[in-house]
């Protein structure tokens, strides 16, 4: 199978549109990506669906990649916001999973709903997944791969931590925010027969909404088959945003 390039970001945090959000969409449609993949937190406040709905399409308006824009919620959006959307900008996956066929190669693409709130279904997501073709899956949290079965999912992508939005030199993530390792908090890791992609984001959450030693970046992901098995690598691509713009400080987040 020829390879599979997934353009992978998360948490926005949408509070209005800035410099920020352009420079965002130029590094994007600089990347040569298949599939556009959002996981989460695409608002700084629940309240603010209806605007965050529209700066969603702002967003993703240049973008046409062949294989779609597909996206899962976070526990920042309100459970309306994903129903804002069909299938022509951007496909919400709620505990339920699509097939996708790159190169004639069959392959599912799920996505949970929010787990914070106790509605993410893994059996219900993964219900269509059984018959052994690969399959990748959505969640905001990274935690989830440690509740997958054993038989179903090869790459999870997944937001949430930030990275830690802080970060220090020789100790990683200031904080983890979910049930996983410091180490696991950022970048491509493998996990038993599993691959886990967990994205820095691009926005910032509080108390202290800034970034320290962890710029906001967009991942691209290359899937190729390896004996029989898919192999995923990934680069990232740093965002340096003018400080008006958006509270943000230069720095490493590897």
């Amino acid at each position: 199978m020829a390879p599979l390039r997934i353009a992978h970001v998360s948490d926005f945090h949408f509070r209005r549109w800035t410099r920020f959000h352009e420079r965002l969409q130029d590094r994007l449609a600089a990347l040569d990506f298949d599939l556009l993949a959002m996981t989460g937190d695409f608002s700084a406040h629940p309240r603010d669906w209806r605007w965050v709905a529209r700066l969603i399409r702002r967003f993703v308006r240049p973008f046409r990649p062949p294989l779609g824009c597909y996206a899962v919620p976070g526990n920042h959006d309100a459970v309306i916001l994903s129903q804002q959307f069909g299938a022509d900008a951007v496909r919400f996956l709620r505990n339920e999973s699509v097939r996708i066929e790159p190169n004639g190669h069959v392959i599912h693409l799920a996505g949970t709903d929010d787990s914070w709130r106790s509605v993410a279904d893994l059996p219900k997501t993964l219900a269509g997944c059984r018959d052994g073709h690969p399959t990748i899956l959505l969640s905001h949290v990274p935690s989830t791969i440690h509740h997958l079965p054993d038989d179903i999912v090869d790459l999870v992508l997944s937001g949430h931590t930030h990275a830690g939005q802080w970060r220090i030199p020789w100790f990683g993530s200031v904080t983890v925010n979910d049930r996983i390792s410091r180490a696991q908090t950022h970048g491509l890791h493998r996990i038993g027969r599993r691959w886990l992609h967990v994205t820095a984001g691009v926005g910032t959450s509080g108390p202290f909404n800034f970034r320290l030693n962890c710029p906001p970046e967009v991942a691209l992901l290359t899937l190729r088959t390896h004996r029989g098995a898919p192999a995923a690598n990934a680069s990232t691509c740093q965002i340096t945003v003018p400080r008006r713009a958006h509270h943000s400080r230069e720095g490493g987040c590897g």
